[in-house]
């Protein structure tokens, strides 16, 4: 019976250095994990910094191209063949610089600043400008393109930057989709 204690108290201290042993091991993960949470979150924010820095070096020349375009469109007729061309074009430069707003907006995000900016907006007209975005893609492609709304009118409250993000992803996708000689209908119905 005695020779049984000693086995004990060998498997004991055996138990004993192996729990140490694994504390150890945890321990040292625990540190390791640490600082590759540490070089992830550095990482992370060199990245948030290199966009915010393009996101500036682009809004620039952007800006700068809005001035002439803008000139333009109040000098071209309406009759001329340039006038649709020269609409697109603004319209998707203002489009281009609101996405570069938002990118500069992402720092508001991850620093959970970033509010909704709610307004009344009349959805018909809404969309129909959205639509306007995709005209010469349309064209190009000789996709039949149109809206349907069963409605002339209707008012919401809406951010109006995130529903315009929200519907240029959604014609994006489906002109990415739709193959050449397709068809593309955006339908809005009250329900």
């Amino acid at each position: 019976y005695v020779g049984g204690t000693k086995d004990y108290v060998v498997n004991f201290a055996q138990l004993t250095q192996q729990a140490q042993s694994t504390a150890d091991s945890l321990e040292q993960q625990k540190e390791e994990l640490a600082e590759a949470n540490r070089r992830i979150q550095e990482a992370t924010a060199i990245k948030l910094q290199f966009f915010t820095n393009v996101s500036h070096e682009i809004k620039t020349p952007l800006t700068l191209i809005l001035g002439p375009l803008n000139k333009m469109n109040q000098v071209v007729e309406k009759n001329s063949p340039l006038y649709d061309d020269v609409q697109i074009m603004r319209k998707n430069a203002e489009r281009l610089k609101r996405v570069i707003e938002q990118l500069l907006d992402f720092r508001k995000v991850e620093n959970n600043k970033m509010n909704m900016k709610v307004r009344q907006v009349e959805l018909v007209s809404f969309v129909r400008e959205i639509k306007s975005y995709f005209h010469n893609l349309a064209r190009s492609k000789r996709i039949q393109y149109e809206l349907q709304a069963d409605m002339e009118r209707v008012e919401l409250w809406v951010d109006t930057d995130k529903m315009e993000k929200i519907l240029v992803n959604l014609l994006s996708n489906a002109f990415k989709f739709t193959p050449e000689g397709g068809r593309i209908c955006i339908h809005l119905q009250e329900d």
